[in-house]
């Protein structure tokens, strides 16, 4: 697969995604780099990685309407790893 979002990874925007979408090839496997998930101030106090993620604002967009709304007029099919056809 092809890897996007690597400059971005942890502060992903709609903007971002909207710019790479377009860039995509038919039929080509793209694998997107981020990290959402639910920020707990208890659990992370590193400052860099305070300073480089911002976890609930992907799991917010990438959760979104607009998200699906962009995946589905773009033409991208969201799988999971398991079931890309070159693992079968």
């Amino acid at each position: 697969p092809i890897l996007l979002g690597m400059n971005s990874s942890g502060k992903l925007t709609l903007n971002y995604l909207k710019t790479a979408f377009a860039k995509l090839k038919p039929n080509k496997v793209y694998e997107l780099m981020c990290h959402p998930g639910n920020f707990d101030s208890n659990e992370i106090k590193d400052p860099q990685l305070l300073a480089y993620h911002n976890w609930t604002e992907e799991l917010d967009l990438l959760t979104s309407d607009e998200f699906k709304s962009l995946c589905e007029s773009e033409g991208i099919q969201l799988v999971r790893y398991q079931e890309l056809p070159f693992l079968v």
